[in-house]
C-alpha cells in the first residue's frame, strides 16, 4: 500500500512541478521528471556540481531541449514577465563566473552541517540553488528534486518515498502567494539595489550555450553581497510547514483513500 502511495505522489508531484513553472500540459516532460525522482533520489553524488549536476540536468530536461550544452550557464539569466508596459524584471542571477564559487558554497554548507536538521539543510540546498540559477534550464525543477534529495540523503524519509511538496505549494492560490512571497523576500530587496543597473540592448546576443539574450546588467559588484550571504530563515520555517502540511493532508489523503 505505502508503495502504491509513493508511485502515486511521486507522479503527482512531478505533474504539481510542471504546473508551478505554467507547463502542466507537458505531458512527456513530466513523465520525464517523475522517473527522475523515483529513480534517482538520494542516490550517487549530490548533483551541485561538476558531471552529476550535468547528467540530473540530461535526465530532467531529456533530450529535446534549446540549449546547446549542459552544465552552468554561460549567459546572463534573469526572472521576469512581458507587460503591456514592457518588460518586467523579477530577478537577475549571479553572473556566469560566479557560479562555481557559489556552488562550491553549498557543498561546503552540506559538508559543514552533516548531523543537524535535515529541513534546514533542505531548504538552504534548494532555495540557495533557485537563488543561484546556475542551469541554463531546468532550475526549478532541480530546486524542488532537491528538497527530496537531501531530505532522503539525511534519511528523514525512507528510500523510496517522495514528499510531494509541489503539491502543497500549489493546493490552491493562497498556497501559490506563500511560494511567491518567500521567494519575493530574497529577490525584492535585491532588486531594489540591482534594478537600475538592468537595461535591454536592441538586439539579441548568442551565448556558448546557445541562450539568446539581451539582457545588460552591469550591477554584479552591488548584488554580489546579497548573492553570496542569503539570509535563509525564513525559508527553512517555509519548508517545515511546506513539509508539515504535506504529511499531514496530502499524504494522509492517500493513504486513507487506499
Amino acid at each position: 500500500m505505502l508503495a502504491r502511495a509513493a508511485v502515486w505522489l511521486t507522479n503527482r508531484e512531478s505533474r504539481a512541478s510542471f504546473a508551478i513553472e505554467g507547463e502542466a500540459d507537458q505531458t512527456d516532460k513530466i513523465a520525464l521528471f517523475s522517473h527522475v525522482l523515483a529513480t534517482r533520489t538520494g542516490k550517487g553524488e549530490i548533483p551541485l556540481l561538476g558531471p552529476a549536476l550535468i547528467e540530473l540536468q540530461k535526465d530532467i530536461i531529456g533530450p529535446k531541449t534549446f540549449i546547446s550544452s549542459f552544465g552552468p550557464r554561460k549567459s546572463p539569466v534573469f526572472v521576469g514577465e512581458n507587460t503591456i508596459r514592457g518588460e518586467v524584471v523579477h530577478y537577475v542571477a549571479p553572473p556566469p563566473e560566479d557560479l562555481k564559487d557559489m556552488l562550491d558554497g553549498l557543498a561546503a554548507f552540506l559538508k559543514k552541517t552533516q548531523g543537524q536538521s535535515p529541513i534546514l539543510r533542505a531548504a538552504v540546498v534548494s532555495f540557495g540553488f533557485v537563488y543561484i540559477h546556475p542551469l541554463a534550464d531546468g532550475n526549478g525543477r532541480t530546486h524542488r528534486y532537491l528538497i527530496n534529495d537531501i531530505l532522503c540523503r539525511d534519511n528523514a524519509i525512507p528510500d523510496g518515498v517522495i514528499i510531494p511538496v509541489s503539491v502543497a505549494i500549489m493546493a490552491d492560490k493562497t498556497s501559490r502567494r506563500h511560494y511567491d512571497a518567500i521567494l519575493e523576500r530574497f529577490s525584492n530587496p535585491l532588486m531594489r539595489v540591482a534594478r537600475p543597473h538592468v537595461s535591454f540592448a536592441s538586439q539579441n546576443k548568442t551565448y556558448p550555450d546557445g541562450i539568446q539574450s539581451n539582457l545588460v546588467f552591469t550591477g554584479d559588484e552591488a548584488a554580489r553581497p546579497a548573492w553570496r550571504y542569503p539570509d535563509l530563515a525564513r525559508h527553512v520555517d517555509y519548508l517545515g510547514h511546506v513539509i508539515r502540511l504535506t504529511m499531514d493532508e496530502h499524504m494522509q489523503e492517500e493513504a486513507d483513500y487506499l
